[in-house]
């Protein structure tokens, strides 16, 4: 078999009326036509409108082959789920909401060479094509829909759960992921679920989503993505522009978008004018097919494309060297033109240079290059300019076309196939693939072939060298082999066992698999005692001892899922947790211990907080989201086995969460203080101060009615605070509606965010707001231009969204239009517009896994490592990526010479790090002084920020930067345009100064007075501040008489030491910043009245409560003591 360059898909559209007490019909467009018998129609001689070609099939013509999309048909279908009681045998089963799943086959194709001018019947370009067939759904309608797509030589498949697996050739990354240069076995495509259809090129590969979206990853030299650029990426990335899609397809180097509106879009190559706007200039965005409308059905060629209008007629534009345009020609056109003498048509298919067309009585018509009798016709070695009937085909449903060859499916399940490589032997004539029955779908891809079986497997034939055959080796196959199935099927939910008369009954909730599953394997102690077709199994044996079961789901590939246990007759107990340990406490208190053991096996553990069961889990760490900050809580963890025997504690383990003290807009500052009060300075040109006014201040105000806040965020002139119920408030500007309320006014006083709790972390960009709750969903509002909202739109939202594919979220960062957001698992992805990328989804940032933290720049990202490392990516104009260089990166590069970092924060062109040892260093723009080294030149590399030592908390504004000693004390350096540094000033400063303390002490404790001689001596317990006391001012009778910079002072100016004195106590910090007073009487000897009218007024066995009427004094009642039978029991 000779190995070509080629792609094929075929997309058919298969419409299923349901009807009371019969079967499913198909519709005459795109399925079975509607006749009890098969009409055979004599093929016509190869005479008509042909050129001859070169009779020895060695000049292969220059064209790739064509995809064919349809628009996408919804199949609902409804998959149970099951909610398990730890304790009980009791199962709940409820339905999911449905899952559309849309059958649409996109065709593949690949520009292996740059295209060149195609005139006459004799040039050549090495161009491969590909297209997918119509999945056949038997009467019965029991078959999952499930598509494939054949590339180049890389193959796809759309799993009933809206993922998409890949294998073979992926140099291009068109297998979705990084590293690997091919797969001969299945791999999961990373970052995309939803998907209804897929379409693989000659090295790139398209997705449709439910939504309508279109996302594209591998190759992208041409623009074939559709993203703006030319860099290839090895992971899904959106389509620009693109909503309502219908169907999609790929070709060589080009690409296309089906509407639901009948109009078609391409982006990609367009030297041939494959895009059909007019031009030959690429298009790396989708640009509009000229006068095409009314459009159900695309595919896609090597360099040529074709649409199916809605009265069965069939347009074509593109490459015509060959004649694969069908319009009697050999001239190549940019525009569509109609396909000669063609009608009644339901289904295109496009190879490399020549295309296919089902008719609705079945037949099949074939046109363009035909040196390896790719047509049926009956002949080798001419080009055919005009459709010609496939000899001996009636009865089909289905047709695919590769770089040399064809296929098509009939209605009783055979596979049929002509031209080079479609069997051991090549024909020019139809030939029926024996091995072959039973099939529903079939795909040509470059040189090789799929077939999906109606029982779930796929079969695949042809060119292997990149394993796109998917069985496991890279050996060609002359007949179809089973593509490996890698994927265990899912294990078996909710076994238990319950002994009876006959003996052991256990039962078992059903596993999944994509291909089905074959049955259930059943171990017992470790010996294999059965299998079950079903899902419950009687163990006639009667254990009185220990007995472990376990039960795993296997498939028709021998594939094993995880086994389920149940263990009978076991008391024993895990042993205690051990090591348990505090990891972070940012956004949620992050736990980790040593693992029990158990006499039979540990199941999972316990957590508890302040002894409340807050969760469980198998691993050895936990979470913990549902916590305020500046609290303090104390954890423990018990571990469990399979019939819930539980540990006892652990050692517990006490956490005080931090305050996120600090937050920086473009310039304006604010600082949470401990007491959750929070202070702003700077511009408040928008009221982004919330003190009730727009006057910008170079000092510390307080924000209005704000008190127990914990964390705040500020965007370019508004500004956001988390409260400690998890609510949030907001104020500033609100012109795109980034407060949230739902108004588009902008507010100087704290504002309610709409219709949000649980959070737990909050961030902002210029425009743009985004949460954190604590159940790990991200939810955004505001400005939407570019997508930083994530919600797949964009469109503005004055209330709050939820971020769409993004779950298990841990951190979140925002900037100018850019969103990003750090997973449980160690991955970030992003959002918005970052450096020469956009997406309106999160997508997963490629080679960046084990993240602990994240922050976000202006069009940049960096993130920290869990080793301590710092890695960046995206726009590096300034060097703010601190990798030597000024050059930017669209993959995560390394920060140099930086280690041990604990936290990190974010200018607009700058970067920032706080190290374990309390320094803090400094990379990127420098042009206000916002490195902090005194100086303004801009570092492509960290250097240290001047004079700070037990720093605790660092963060960014634009060009200004605030950081947090462990002192208590606030340092900023910068811009100070409107006075965001907080020293009252407006002058810049290039090396950090130490804000206005704006604090006041904690007032003294423990007043006492003691007479000595003719003076009084006063003593106290020292105060507290986070600057630190310098001293204490001293008050008798309202007067002050004195200060002292210790704990006690005497005072000897007075007349009589027998006389009522009243005296305070303040202390006052190095801003004279008072406390409030403590407060001590000398000299009070008139008693308080005696309470009165004292009464019971409850009484149980062990308690009795008590009410009296308050009693008078002439300087006040302090307390009351409480005696029970004459002996003092309380005060």
């Amino acid at each position: 078999m000779k190995v070509r360059k080629i792609r094929s898909i075929l997309a058919i559209l298969l419409i299923i009326v349901f009807m009371v007490g019969q079967f499913p019909q198909y519709a005459a467009a795109g399925g079975q036509p509607a006749q009890s018998e098969p009409v055979l129609v004599p093929a016509p001689s190869c005479s008509p409108d042909v050129i001859q070609v070169d009779d020895s099939k060695k000049d292969e013509p220059q064209q790739q082959p064509i995809m064919t999309a349809l628009p996408t048909m919804e199949a609902d279908r409804q998959i149970p789920y099951v909610t398990v009681p730890v304790q009980e045998s009791a199962v709940t089963v409820e339905p999911v909401p449905t899952v559309e799943l849309k059958p649409v086959l996109v065709p593949t194709a690949k520009d292996i060479s740059p295209t060149q001018e195609e005139i006459g019947d004799t040039s050549v370009i090495d161009e491969t094509y590909g297209q997918e067939s119509t999945p056949v759904i038997p009467a019965n309608n029991s078959l999952k829909p499930v598509l494939l797509a054949a590339g180049e030589s890389h193959t796809l498949r759309v799993n009933n759960d809206g993922t998409v697996q890949a294998w073979g050739n992926n140099d291009k990354g068109q297998l979705g992921i990084d590293g690997a240069t091919k797969k001969v076995v299945s791999t999961k495509v990373s970052g995309i679920q939803s998907v209804s259809a897929v379409s693989a090129g000659g090295g790139h590969s398209l997705a449709l989503k439910n939504d309508g979206t279109v996302w594209t990853w591998g190759s992208n030299d041409k623009g074939q993505l559709g993203d703006g650029t030319a860099v290839n990426s090895s992971i899904p990335v959106q389509a620009k522009n693109l909503e309502g899609i219908t169907a999609v397809a790929a070709g060589g180097g080009h690409s296309l978008a089906l509407k639901n509106d009948g109009t078609v879009w391409t982006w990609g190559s367009n030297s041939s004018g494959q895009l059909g706007d007019g031009t030959v200039a690429d298009s790396s965005i989708p640009v509009q097919v000229k006068n095409l409308e009314g459009i159900t059905a695309v595919a896609a060629g090597g360099s040529h494309s074709l649409a199916l209008k809605n009265d069965g007629t069939v347009w074509a534009w593109g490459s015509n060297s060959n004649g694969q345009l069908g319009d009697g020609t050999a001239v190549k056109i940019s525009t569509p033109v109609q396909v000669k003498d063609l009608n009644g048509i339901s289904f295109i298919a496009a190879g490399k240079s020549h295309s296919l067309a089902l008719k609705n009585d079945g037949t099949v018509w074939a046109w363009g290059y035909n040196g390896y009798g790719q047509l049926g016709c009956g002949t080798y070695s001419m080009n055919i300019m005009k459709p010609v009937q496939a000899q001996g085909l009636a009865d089909i449903i289905a047709i695919a076309s590769g770089e040399s060859h064809s296929l098509a499916l009939k209605s009783d399940g055979t596979v049929w196939t002509w031209g080079e490589g479609g069997t051991a032997v090549d024909s020019r004539v139809p030939v029926q693939i024996k091995e072959l029955n039973g099939m529903t779908f079939i795909a040509a891809g470059g040189s090789h072939s799929l077939a999906l079986k109606n029982d779930g497997t796929v079969w695949a034939w042809g060119s292997n060298s990149s394993g796109q055959l998917g069985d496991g080796t890279a050996s060609d196959r002359n007949a179809p082999v089973i593509s490996k199935d890698v994927y265990a099927p899912t294990m078996p939910g909710n076994l238990s066992a319950i002994s009876q008369e006959n003996g052991i009954t256990l039962t078992w909730m059903a596993s999944t698999d994509e291909a089905g599953v074959e049955g259930y394997e059943i171990i017992r102690d470790g010996t294999k005692i059965g299998t079950a077709a079903g899902t419950s199994y009687i163990d006639s044996d009667k254990p009185d001892n220990i007995c472990i079961y376990r039960v795993s789901a296997y498939d028709g590939s021998g594939n094993l899922s995880k086994a389920a246990v149940v263990v009978l007759n076991d008391t024993e107990a895990p042993s205690d947790p051990v090591n348990l340990r505090v990891i972070s406490e940012t956004a949620a208190v992050s736990l980790e211990w040593e693992a029990s053991d158990d006499n039979v096996g540990v199941e999972g553990y316990e957590i508890y907080r302040d002894g409340v069961r807050i969760g469980n889990v198998k691993d050895l760490n936990y979470m913990d989201f549902g916590i305020s900050y500046g609290k303090t809580y104390i954890y423990t963890v018990r571990a469990y086995d399979n019939m819930h025997n539980l540990s006892k504690d652990s050692a517990l383990v006490s956490v005080t969460t931090k305050h996120a003290a600090l937050a920086a807009g473009v310039n304006h500052s604010l600082r949470v203080s401990n007491d959750g009060t929070v202070w702003v300075w700077g511009e408040n040109c928008y009221g982004q101060l919330g003190d009730g006014t727009t006057t910008d201040s170079a000092v510390p105000i307080q924000v209005k009615g704000l008190n127990n806040v914990v964390s705040a965020a500020a965007g370019e002139y508004h500004s956001l605070a988390l409260k400690s119920d998890g609510t949030i408030w907001a104020w500033g500007e609100n012109y795109d509606g980034q407060l949230g309320n739902g108004t588009t006014i902008s507010s100087d006083i704290p504002v309610r965010v709409k219709e949000l709790n649980g959070i737990v972390a909050v961030a902002a960009g210029d425009f743009h707001s985004i949460a954190l709750k604590s159940d790990g969903t991200v939810w955004a509002w505001g400005e939407n231009y570019d997508g930083q909202l994530g919600n797949g739109t964009t469109t503005e939202s004055v209330v709050p969204v939820q971020m769409e594919e993004v779950y298990d979220v841990i951190g979140i960062a925002a900037n100018k239009d850019l969103t990003a957001v750090l997973r449980r698992d160690g991955t970030v992805w992003a959002c918005g517009q970052w450096s020469i990328q956009k997406s309106l989804k999160p997508v997963q940032i490629k080679g960046l896994s084990g993240v602990a933290s994240i922050a976000a720049g202006y069009e940049h990202i960096i993130a920290l490592k869990n080793d301590g490392t710092v890695w960046a990516l995206g726009d590096n104009g300034y060097g703010q990526l601190g990798n030597g260089t000024t050059k930017d990166s669209i993959v995560p590069v390394q920060v140099k010479e930086l280690n041990g970092v604990v936290s990190m924060a974010a200018g607009d062109y700058s970067s920032y790090a706080l190290k374990d040892d309390g320094t803090v260093w400094a990379w990127g723009c420098n042009y206000s002084g916002q490195l902090g080294d005194g100086t303004t030149t801009s570092s492509n590399v960290p250097v240290r920020v001047k004079g700070l030592n037990n720093i605790a908390v660092v963060t960014a504004g634009y060009f200004h930067c605030l950081a947090l000693k462990t002192d208590g004390t606030v340092w900023t350096w910068g811009s100070n345009s409107n006075g965001q540094l907080g020293d009252g000033t407006t002058e810049y400063k290039s090396i950090p100064i130490v804000l206005k303390d704006i604090n006041m002490p904690a007032a003294p404790t423990g007043l006492s007075i003691i007479k000595k001689e003719s003076s009084l001596f006063l003593t106290w317990t020292a105060s507290t501040d986070d600057t630190g006391v310098k001293g204490y001012e001293i008050f008798r009778d309202g007067v002050m008489i004195g200060t002292t910079y210790s704990t006690e002072y005497t005072d000897a100016d007075i007349l009589h030491t027998n006389k009522m004195y009243i005296y305070e106590v303040k202390a006052f910090d190095n801003e004279k910043n008072i406390s409030e007073a403590a407060v001590a009487v000398w000299g009070d000897d008139e008693k308080p009245s005696a309470p009165s009218e004292l009464k019971v007024v409850y009484k149980t066995a062990s308690a009795v409560w008590l009410e009296w009427k308050a009693s008078k004094d002439n300087f006040g009642v302090e307390g009351y003591e409480v005696y029970r039978n004459g002996v003092k029991v309380g005060m």
